[in-house]
């Protein structure tokens, strides 16, 4: 993800070990990251099975009626 600092996503992404974060602008390091993931063919399945499993776990209909409804309680 190429972001900038004012956001918690691309630290998410990395700690749940489905994308790396760049800071939007880091145009070397983007290319590093991305060379990596080109090379690398089980680090990018490994990564598309984590980010799948967080979308099930964090960002169901389910999920977010209930974030939503604590807000309310």
């Amino acid at each position: 993800m190429a972001i900038d600092r004012n956001t918690d996503v691309g630290t998410i992404a990395e700690k749940n070990k489905y994308g790396f974060w760049v800071e939007s602008g880091d145009l070397e390091r983007f290319n590093l990251k991305l060379d990596e993931l080109i090379k690398n063919q089980p680090l990018r399945k490994r990564m598309g099975e984590n980010g799948y499993q967080f979308l099930l776990g964090n960002y169901t209909v389910e999920h977010s009626y209930k974030t939503i409804m604590n807000h309310f309680s």
